[in-house]
């Protein structure tokens, strides 16, 4: 569990954790990233009242969400993890035993997912569902490769990260990504498929001081950009054409939303649109020339350019 600023919630989502009816040990491992508010205070209290349930990540300056979450995340070690952010929830008592019996008796199985109820700030519904639509209830890792159709507070994953007789770790990568969830779907999905449960067994709050709710459209689709671009390079053949074609949409979508914003943009990420464009010119170049009557003098310019070099570095690579 990671939280920061998670006052009027944390304790809702430790007693959802407490709740849960298991016939395996639970330990809870909280990462709290210097909140000004009675965040830590609240979590300290329940760490003296449940001191063989809760491990505190030791006090420290704040790190950031990704890098809060990443050390949170590798101090891990039990068979399985879950997720549960400070502001979110779990609303049913054998949520966490239903998925690790599924995972217990499915081994080609890596990760169990189910679906979540949107409530806001003061704890009321939203709407009924995240996922109302039919859905299939197993994903490969190509399919997870088209989209990230997985939320953070349902899943467990096997650990094959901090245990087991080969633990992976984490890409050094990882501590950069601002969407760390889908990026651990994906690492994780590479060990076996994912089982998804229609089941609503958990709730998504929806508030002011989300770092997802306080993006808008244009943000949103940088910050996807650029954990699929650190993702990518784990991955090769259909699935690295997949998490390409996204990349490629991710471009598409932003020169609608904000032709200003895809300027920018343009300009601060020159290094990984030629990486994109090595990998395939004439795809990229379609997409970012798309709408050819927005495009800005600047925009205009910098794709010239690109295209140019972009090119020679392809004629080179084909004579070497």
């Amino acid at each position: 569990m990671i939280t920061y600023m998670h006052e009027a919630y944390i304790g809702k989502a430790i007693e959802s954790v407490l709740g849960q009816k298991t016939n395996f040990q639970v330990e809870l491992v909280v990462g709290e990233d210097a909140s000004s508010d009675n965040t830590r205070g609240i979590i300290e209290d329940y760490v003296r009242r449940y001191p063989k349930r809760i491990r505190l990540i030791p006090k420290g300056p704040n790190v950031g969400p990704q890098q809060n979450f990443t050390r949170t995340f590798l101090a891990c070690k039990g068979k399985y993890i879950a997720m549960l952010e400070g502001d979110d929830c779990w609303t049913v008592p054998h949520k966490l035993q239903k998925q690790v019996d599924f995972l217990e008796n499915n081994p080609d199985y890596a990760v169990s997912a189910h679906n979540l109820s949107v409530i806001n700030a003061a704890g009321k519904a939203i709407n009924d569902l995240i996922r109302p639509e039919k859905i299939p209830t197993t994903y490969t890792l190509e399919n997870l490769a088209i989209a990230n159709v997985l939320l953070t507070a349902s899943c467990i994953y096997r650990n094959t990260f901090t245990a087991g007789p080969n633990p992976t770790g984490l890409p050094d990568w990882f501590v950069h990504t601002k969407i760390g969830d889908y990026c651990l779907h994906m690492l994780a999905a590479r060990h076996g498929k994912v089982m998804y449960f229609p089941d609503v067994m958990g709730a998504y709050r929806i508030h002011d001081g989300g770092i997802w709710t306080r993006q808008d459209d244009s943000g949103r689709v940088i910050m996807y950009f650029e954990a699929i671009y650190y993702l990518r390079k784990e991955f090769k053949g259909e699935v690295k054409q997949k998490l390409l074609k996204q990349l490629l949409d991710c471009l598409q979508m932003l020169s609608r939303m904000d032709a200003i914003r895809l300027d920018s943009f343009l300009l601060e990420y020159k290094t990984q649109m030629l990486d994109l464009i090595m990998e395939d010119y004439s795809l990229v170049m379609k997409q970012l020339l798309h709408s050819p009557q927005h495009l800005s003098t600047a925009r205009y310019s910098w794709i010239k350019q690109i295209r140019y070099s972009g090119q020679r570095i392809i004629n080179w690579y084909k004579h070497h």
